[in-house]
């Protein structure tokens, strides 16, 4: 599979699933696939964001940005950027990682 390919499936599957996580901003574009759903804000629905973010970034690190053209490469920086922005937000308000010994069973 070439990085354009790769680059493309990534992407493919980026869209459907970051706005399952994010149903407001799906509407406020004029999609209504996930009108009936509500933000991530469970503990497992936020847990498994996080999960999917973390790989995601590891997914766009590995792609050789050199081999996609201009329009792609443009692409690859904003989403690198919007995905770790966002992964470090979720990160800082996460309760477990605010202060992770007061969760250690004694």
């Amino acid at each position: 599979m070439s990085e354009q390919e790769a680059f493309d499936a990534i992407v493919a599957e980026f869209y459907p699933v970051w706005l399952r996580y994010h149903p407001e901003i799906a509407l406020a574009v004029g999609l209504s696939d996930f009108g009936d759903r509500l933000p991530a804000a469970d503990d497992d629905e936020v847990g498994a964001l996080g999960v999917w973010l973390e790989s995601l970034i590891l997914a766009l690190g590995e792609l050789d940005g050199a081999c996609l053209d201009a329009d792609r490469r443009l692409d690859l920086q904003l989403l690198q950027a919007t995905v770790r922005a966002e992964y470090r937000e979720r990160l800082v308000r996460d309760w477990r990682h605010l202060d992770p010994i007061r969760f250690l069973l004694v």
